[in-house]
């Protein structure tokens, strides 16, 4: 209960006056908030949603008992903020008050924000890879990279439920777009198969189903990126659940 209220009190804009709440990651300028109540931590940081307009929100990441667990999980998310554009962490950084309260700061949608600094894998940058060399090995930290932050326009795409062909100059994000879609069909997949896998089990047999997804480019080297970041998407969507 008593960490309930604390919650309410944040979301109510209630601020500690204590100097000691922010811890600034090592990597990213992103900062990290820490809350103590009846002898546990709350763990939280800023960010930055989109709905109908962009909205500071306060994410609250774990609640832990001691601060070496908390360092520890800072050194976890600064890997993560890493990814970010400064651009990002700027405005999640940013604050308001209203008398004492602290409000969430509100942009337009027109607002151009970009939240990961490489949201896809071009084929210009392909063309200065040699044959022998991977794309994915020549472009160090893109690899885990998530392409998450998208346009209205490309999501309608990636949400389409049957085949898509994508013609565009280079960097207008297509690979992002067939990527993001090749990855959320595997894991509906896969949720899909782990219900009918509890469902076949109680009845007493299990008949397994095969995905078939096929990616078409004219670059062998770009194919090379899309398969190892796929991999690498899933890697870190599997990491994720263990780590919930």
């Amino acid at each position: 209960m008593s960490i309930l209220s604390l919650l309410l009190k944040l979301s109510s804009g209630w601020r500690s006056k204590k100097s000691n709440v922010d811890i600034v990651c090592r990597s990213s300028s992103m900062i990290v908030k820490k809350f103590k109540v009846e002898g546990l931590y709350i763990v939280c940081s800023t960010d930055v949603v989109k709905h109908l307009r962009y909205m500071q929100v306060l994410k609250i990441w774990d609640i832990l008992p001691d601060l070496c667990s908390i360092q520890s999980l800072v050194n976890r998310l600064d890997c993560f903020f890493v990814r970010h554009t400064d651009g990002f962490i700027k405005l999640c950084c940013m604050k308001y008050f209203e008398g004492n309260l602290e409000v969430p700061m509100i942009w337009p949608a027109s607002l151009d924000v970009i939240r990961y600094k490489d949201l896809c894998v071009t084929s210009d940058s392909v063309d200065d890879v040699s044959k022998d060399e991977s794309y994915v090995e020549n472009s160090k930290g893109r690899e885990l990279v998530l392409p998450f932050e998208v346009t209205d326009e490309e999501m309608e795409a990636i949400l389409y439920n049957r085949s898509t062909f994508i013609a565009g100059r280079s960097g207008t994000g297509k690979t992002t777009v067939l990527t993001m879609k090749l990855f959320q069909k595997e894991q509906y997949y896969n949720m899909a198969e782990e219900g009918l896998y509890a469902v076949e089990q109680s009845s007493g047999g299990f008949n397994a189903t095969v995905l078939r997804q096929i990616f078409v480019t004219v670059s062998p080297e770009l194919c090379i990126a899309v398969k190892q970041h796929v991999s690498n998407l899933k890697r870190d969507y599997d990491f994720g659940k263990l780590w919930c």
